[in-house]
Formats: structure tokens, C-alpha cells, sequence
């Protein structure tokens, strides 16, 4: 080995491997300290690790890293770096953060333990390296027994600040700032609005409340790593407003219509797979047990936890490809209703109305006009009249009673005849499963040079899992109703696949 010269021992030997081979080279040489478990290399840890020394350099300054779980991503990102980081630039200040304050404080506790062990303080510590200060005065205040974990400096005026999505930093600014997985999957379970609610405290709170916690402008950093949970989680919400993140996706298998890229100096790095389906790390996760967890999980589950996609490719509860079916002309004798979802508000942040005409005809039905927008109490009753002027043979008009829909309801009911209260029964998902037979049977058809149709796709396909569900209710609504008692077989079935799901 070349590097093992005569009169070099293991701590000079340590410290030149970690200065030739980088962050990478410390994290083999660490992770005994730390884990109980051997290390398992894989190029993947080899990139997270190649695209968090660009950050210390300052060569990327905002990243995100979507990587499945059981990659290492939070020892690598959360525990290791910030350690290795500090014997080059021991003055650097980290914020780091988790959507649970235990998952922080666990690797606060686990990167102290590293800093504070014989084999770093050996190598890396004395007079003149890295030694923890605990209890004193720093930053202007003094840190309790209990805070050190959460807290704590090391003697070149560095510190790791650890707190929680949503809590206060007042009177912290640092160099570096990274969230660990800013939300649970639970936080997306919920209906649109619940959803809606839990994915923008985390925004706002990554946007302005940690967005001002600069310890100096110009030398400030951020990084995300989650898995992605939905299309407007807070990834999605910065891959889409273009707040210029790199992005290290790494999926379980491979898919080369959507290959990570990147480019960090004058080289491409990213995803180094070719083969498609070609797994992240087979010696860790074999073939069998990928195929076992996909199973488990279940498609949408799968799709983003181990696939870093907020819904399958090909759709979840409703396939992209069952969406094929047009028409040009309504068959004579289709009987119509319109379908309504009203919004609890016309806010900029709630859901919107959605009212749809659908048609049935000897089995078939039929997506004849729809309106998708946020309007007010008002805009709303306006807008079913106009459904009603421009289709009058659509007089069953079915409303959801819930949100502005029960006052819709008791506003028209007395002036518009055929106004019908609908009480949904049982989830969302459940409903959308009830009916999505019909799509996969080709019994639905749309229209075929409607702009719309082609957003009416896109939250069926994405759903339950899209930044909306508004259109999924109204067709949800209106099929089972024009399916009636045939209906009732594939709801409880339905129900039954969602409860062993």
C-alpha cells in the first residue's frame, strides 16, 4: 500500500488517507466508531459524499439528496460531514434540523460521540485540533447540562445548533443549514387541505424562518435530504420555483428517462447506473428483498419512498394509460348531472371549486365540460347557473355538503330545482378505487379538444398523492351515482383493499 511508509503510524496514516480520499475515505475509517454494523460501500454514499465536499467548498451552495431509506443518507449527511467538514474549517456553524427533535438529537449525540472519541481526538483533536466545549458562556448566553446534546462548540468558536421543523431558532445563524427529512409520511395521509396545512408549515418555516439565520451571507449553505412524500413537499416546492437546488436523485431501480445529472466543477457526476431497473446498492439490498419491500409497501408507498417519486410513473390508484378514450360527438339519450366540489374558502391556499358534467350511456360515461378555479361563495352559485344554462339537460346537480358546498346547497336549493346533498362515504381513496374499474375498462371517455383535459389527467394519474383532489372528487361523486346500486360491490371491496393496504 502506498501509503503505509516506514515510520507512519495509524494516526498519521489516518489523517493522510482522510486528506487524499476526502470525506468518503473519513466516513470508512469512522464508521466503525459509530456503528456496530459493518459498512457496506456503495457508489451511492460515494456521491452524497462527492456532492457534500462541493458544498463545504462552496461550489454548490443549495442541494438536495432523494435517496431510498437504508442508504445511509442521515450517518453520511448528518453525523459524518459535519465532523470531517470541521478539521478543515473548525469555525463553521451547523443548523440542523428534523421534522421529530429525537431524530436530531440522535445524531447530534451520535456526530459528539464521534468527535469526542480517542481515535478523532488522536488525530484530529489536542491543543491546536478540535475539543468540545460544553456549558459555557458562548453566543451570548450560556448552555445548560441538558442543551449539550442539542448545543454544543468546539474550541475554534464552531457549533452545532439542533432543533425541530417548526421551532423557533431565535438567536442562531450559521454557515450551514440542513433539514433531515422535513415531514413524516403521516403528514400526507391526510385529505387535500390537512395535506395542504402540513406541507406549507414546513415550507414557510424552511422560507423565512431558518432562510434568516445566516451567520454570513455570503458564506451560507442549505440541504435538504428526504424521501419525496408528495408533489408539493418541500423538494418539489423548490424543484418547481427554480430556487437553484442541485438535486442528487438516486432511486432504487434505475430509470433512464429521468437519469440523475449533475455537474460539480468540470465533471458530470450523479446517477452511474446504465442498465434500467439496475438496483442502488444490491449488496446491501438484494434483488429478493427489494421485490419483498416493493410488496410490502405497496405501489404508492414504493413509489416514493424507494423510487424518490411523489406517485408511481405510470399513476397509482387511476393508470396513465387507461385516460386513452375520446369523444368527439355525445351519443343521443346520454343522460347528464353535474358534479360539484366547493372549497371552504377563496383563498390563494385552499382547494378549489371543481364542477364537472358527466354523461352515462349504456355502460360508458362521459366527461362532458368541467370548471376547475378558486372563486368565492358567490362565484360559486354563478358558476353552477352558467353549468346549467350551457347544459340544461344536466338539472340533477350533485353537491358535496361540506366546506361552502352546505350553504351553496341552502342558497340555491329553493331556486334551482334538482339540487341533490351528497354525503360522502368512507375516504377519499377508497371512493377513487370504487370507481377507477371503469377507467381500467375503458368505459370512460373525455373530451377530445378540451385544454383541460390534459390537468384532468394529470391529478387523476398523480392522485392521492397530487398537489389537488378536487377533480378527483367530482368524478369520484358523480360515478357513483350514475352507477347507483351497481356501485355498492365495488366500494366495499374497495374498502376492504384500502384496509389491507
Amino acid at each position: 500500500m502506498a501509503w503505509a511508509l516506514p515510520g507512519l503510524d495509524d494516526r498519521e496514516l489516518d489523517c493522510a488517507l482522510v486528506k487524499k480520499g476526502g470525506l468518503y475515505k473519513f466516513l470508512r475509517l469512522a464508521w466503525p466508531i459509530i456503528v456496530p454494523t459493518p459498512f457496506v460501500p456503495g457508489w451511492h454514499v460515494e456521491e452524497i459524499c462527492t456532492h457534500l465536499e462541493a458544498v463545504s467548498r462552496g461550489e454548490i451552495r443549495k442541494l438536495i439528496v432523494n435517496v431510498p431509506p437504508g442508504m445511509s443518507k442521515s450517518l453520511t449527511v448528518s453525523v459524518i460531514w459535519p465532523v470531517w467538514d470541521w478539521i478543515t474549517r473548525p469555525d463553521r456553524r451547523f443548523m440542523f434540523a428534523s421534522f421529530d427533535p429525537d431524530l436530531s438529537g440522535r445524531d447530534a449525540l451520535l456526530a459528539k460521540e464521534l468527535l469526542t472519541s480517542t481515535w478523532f481526538q488522536e488525530r484530529w483533536g489536542g491543543s491546536t485540533g478540535i475539543t468540545l466545549h460544553e456549558g459555557e458562556r458562548r453566543n451570548g448566553r450560556t448552555a445548560k447540562r441538558q442543551e449539550t446534546n442539542r448545543i454544543y462548540w468546539n474550541n475554534a468558536g464552531g457549533f452545532r445548533f439542533s432543533t425541530s421543523v417548526g421551532s423557533k431558532a431565535t438567536g442562531w445563524h450559521a454557515h450551514i443549514q440542513c433539514v433531515d427529512d422535513p415531514i413524516k409520511p403521516a403528514d400526507t395521509e391526510g385529505g387535500a387541505v390537512a395535506t395542504r396545512t402540513a406541507l406549507e408549515k414546513s415550507y414557510r418555516w424552511w422560507a423565512s424562518t431558518m432562510a434568516s439565520r445566516k451567520a454570513d451571507p455570503e458564506d451560507f449553505s442549505r440541504v435538504i435530504i428526504m424521501q419525496r412524500l408528495h408533489e408539493a413537499d418541500l423538494c418539489g416546492r423548490m424543484i418547481a420555483e427554480n430556487m437553484g437546488y442541485t438535486l442528487l436523485r438516486l432511486p432504487m431501480r434505475f430509470e433512464p428517462s429521468d437519469a440523475c445529472r449533475t455537474i460539480i466543477g468540470d465533471r458530470v457526476r450523479g446517477d452511474r447506473r446504465t442498465v434500467e431497473g439496475e438496483l442502488l446498492c444490491p449488496e446491501r439490498y438484494s434483488p429478493a428483498a427489494v421485490k419483498e419491500t416493493e410488496r410490502d409497501m405497496g405501489p404508492m408507498v414504493a413509489a416514493a419512498q424507494l423510487q424518490q417519486r411523489p406517485s408511481p410513473l405510470g399513476g397509482a390508484v387511476f393508470h396513465r394509460d387507461w385516460f386513452v378514450k375520446r369523444w368527439r360527438i355525445l351519443p343521443s339519450g346520454v343522460r347528464l348531472i353535474q358534479s360539484w366540489d366547493c372549497s371552504f374558502k377563496d383563498l390563494i391556499s385552499s382547494d378549489y371549486v371543481a364542477g364537472a358534467v358527466w354523461g352515462v350511456y349504456h355502460g360508458d360515461f362521459f366527461l362532458v365540460d368541467q370548471i376547475h378555479d378558486r372563486m368565492s361563495f358567490t362565484g360559486t352559485k354563478r358558476a353552477i347557473r352558467d353549468m346549467l344554462r350551457k347544459w340544461p339537460g344536466a338539472r340533477t346537480i350533485l353537491v358535496e355538503d361540506k366546506a361552502n358546498g352546505t350553504a351553496i346547497i341552502d342558497s340555491l336549493k329553493n331556486s334551482i330545482p334538482g339540487i341533490v346533498p351528497i354525503t360522502p362515504q368512507g375516504s377519499k381513496i377508497s371512493r377513487a378505487y370504487a370507481i377507477s374499474g371503469y377507467f381500467e375498462a375503458g368505459n370512460v371517455y373525455l373530451p377530445h379538444d378540451q385544454a383541460w383535459v390534459s390537468d384532468y389527467i394529470e391529478e387523476m394519474v398523480k392522485f392521492p398523492t397530487a398537489k389537488n383532489d378536487d377533480r378527483v372528487d367530482h368524478t369520484t361523486q358523480a360515478l357513483i351515482r350514475l352507477t347507483g346500486k351497481r356501485n355498492t360491490d365495488r366500494f366495499r371491496k374497495a374498502m376492504q383493499k384500502v384496509r389491507t393496504a
